[in-house]
């Protein structure tokens, strides 16, 4: 009997035995199905649209590189070191800034040579570049815009000067050079810069025309010269985003030196590489990026649609908190929304698609008052005698806003809803309009005066 049950023992131990090999070899299977799926890359994703098609401009004669060329083997302009007064439009020192133009003749001349080129042609060079990725130099930019702020006050000191006309000629020059730029097939950063001299255009724009007597031939001249865009911004940050997409493809096989390298963390490369996989990175990227290469054939509101749609993708990634990284291709997953979110730069290109247009409106309302010696209490008692038709608000297809009370000109911006105006800081971007002052009026004047101080210093932060 006690044999039996010693027989009956050594089974239930076997089985048991058994029971946790099979649960084991189970285990074991499962791990590796496991680090099978989470090591394994997926296939290479069909990117034929996200590519740019970089075309060779002028060749030698690309103004544009002439030009680089010439500004970036200059010293410092020193526009850093001019007062608030000389940089005041309502009262200046006039012989500070003439004594800054002239340490700057050689940079206004290089500008002069480079606006006489064919922009068709300009090119920023990536054409050059192999392989084209993020390492590529773009330490001349900041010589390229420290020349827009010198044109800026050699367009303002030409309109103190009673030369108004040839200060307006100038500071439309300097808006042209931003929209040529944007056209000249560049990465990410020459684009936002392209944008910011638009910007500085416009604003010298308004400082000439605000800095002396203005007739109403060049006020007219002006409005039509703002009516011809050559390209939008909306469109031509399609081409940027193709070729963001094909730096960061090109950059994926050096990224985890890059990251190391950065962090002082040579020893982690293999982890860093391994964090990461280029084609699911890849996939990733375009999931967020081509609904908006697609929709960017100059439809602003089409592709803020489509950014907002991205916004809220990215928002919904990053509130997963730290377990978002727990994922096949965690590292992946951030590169791919750091590049993504950089700049809001769509949020930029519809706002300066805006620009040009409410330029042109501030100046219908500015002829409108010389004429009738009062302001307009709607926009549609400008048409057609101080301008031809409204300018149409690009993110919703009607005209742009006018609100009488704050003499604000607007557009509706990203939310699409009129909200009266309303720029008000403490609220979210996407719930502002976006406008800008009547230059001439009240708030404006107060705003220019909490810049520059009633002395033309400016005030404490």
């Amino acid at each position: 009997m006690a044999e039996l049950i010693d027989e009956l023992r050594d089974l239930d131990r076997r089985d048991t035995r058994r029971a946790w090999w099979f649960g084991l070899g189970m285990v074991g299977v499962l791990l590796m199905i496991i680090g099978f799926v989470w090591a394994r890359d997926v296939a290479p994703p069909d990117d034929s649209a996200m590519l740019p098609v970089l075309t060779g401009g002028n060749g030698k004669e690309n103004g544009l590189r002439k030009f680089i060329d010439e500004v970036r083997a200059m010293p410092d302009s020193g526009f850093d070191d001019l007062s608030m007064e000389a940089r005041s439009r309502e009262w200046g020192n006039t012989e500070e800034l003439r004594t800054f133009l002239g340490k700057n003749e050689a940079r206004i001349e290089a500008w002069k040579r480079l606006m006489m080129s064919d922009r068709s042609g300009w090119r920023w060079g990536l054409q050059d570049v192999e392989p084209l990725d993020m390492k590529i130099d773009m330490s001349y930019l900041l010589a390229v815009q420290e020349t827009a702020n010198v044109i800026r006050m050699k367009s303002l000191l030409l309109a103190r000067d009673g030369k108004i006309g040839e200060g307006v000629d100038m500071a439309l020059d300097l808006w042209r050079m931003g929209g040529g730029q944007r056209r000249a097939q560049g990465a990410l950063i020459h684009w936002l810069v392209s944008l910011t001299i638009e910007s500085i255009g416009l604003a010298a724009l308004e400082d000439a025309v605000m800095a002396g007597d203005c007739d109403d031939p060049t006020l007219v001249r002006i409005q039509e010269a703002l009516a011809q865009v050559e390209e939008s911004p909306c469109k031509t940050l399609k081409f940027t985003y193709q070729v963001e997409y094909l730096m960061m493809k090109n950059s994926l096989e050096f990224m985890p030196d890059y990251l190391a390298e950065n962090a002082n963390l040579n020893w982690a490369k293999p982890v860093i590489r391994a964090g990461y996989k280029r084609n699911y990175t890849l996939s990733s990227y375009i999931y967020y990026h081509e609904p908006l290469v697609n929709s960017g054939g100059g439809d602003a509101l089409a592709m803020m649609r489509k950014s907002k749609w991205r916004t809220k993708q990215l928002e919904a990634w990053r509130d997963r908190g730290w377990w978002k990284y727990v994922h096949p291709n965690g590292m992946g997953q951030w590169m791919v929304a750091s590049v993504a979110t950089f700049g809001r730069i769509d949020e930029r290109a519809a706002m300066m698609e805006t620009l040009p247009g409410l330029t042109q409106l501030m100046l219908a309302v500015r002829r409108y008052e010389v004429e009738r010696g009062t302001m307009p209490d709607a926009l549609d008692e400008l048409v057609p005698e101080f301008i031809n038709r409204l300018p149409i608000d690009p993110l919703n297809g009607k005209p742009f806003r006018w609100d009488a009370v704050s003499q604000r000109g607007y557009s509706v911006f990203l939310n699409e809803v009129d909200d009266g105006g309303s720029y008000t800081k403490s609220r979210r971007p996407d719930e502002l309009d976006c406008g800008v002052f009547y230059p001439w009026g009240e708030e404006a004047v107060e705003q220019r005066k909490e810049q520059y101080g009633v002395k033309g210093e400016k005030q404490s932060e």
